[in-house]
């Protein structure tokens, strides 16, 4: 399987979810932005995620499956915390 660049954005938020978490918990103000800041790159990859697969044709399986799941994961996880 070859990951193209918008499964790797998939896969991006996946990964951003984590520091984002860590650094919700911090309890401080410059922890709480860079947070957000996180938190802002991932939904911007969201977006560019499923206008890049569309324009390049690169919608695949993976993409399919995780792409939602990545979107729950993270939004979910943040609600909860």
């Amino acid at each position: 399987m070859i990951l193209t660049f918008p499964d790797f954005l998939t896969i991006l938020r996946f990964i951003l979810t984590i520091p984002i978490l860590i650094l919700m918990v911090q309890n401080n103000l410059i922890a709480d932005i860079t947070a957000l800041i996180l938190y802002i790159i991932a939904a911007i990859s969201d977006y560019y995620d499923g206008v890049l697969a569309r324009r390049w044709n690169q919608v695949s399986n993976f993409g399919k499956f995780f792409d939602p799941l990545a979107d729950k994961f993270m939004v979910s996880s943040i609600l909860i915390l």
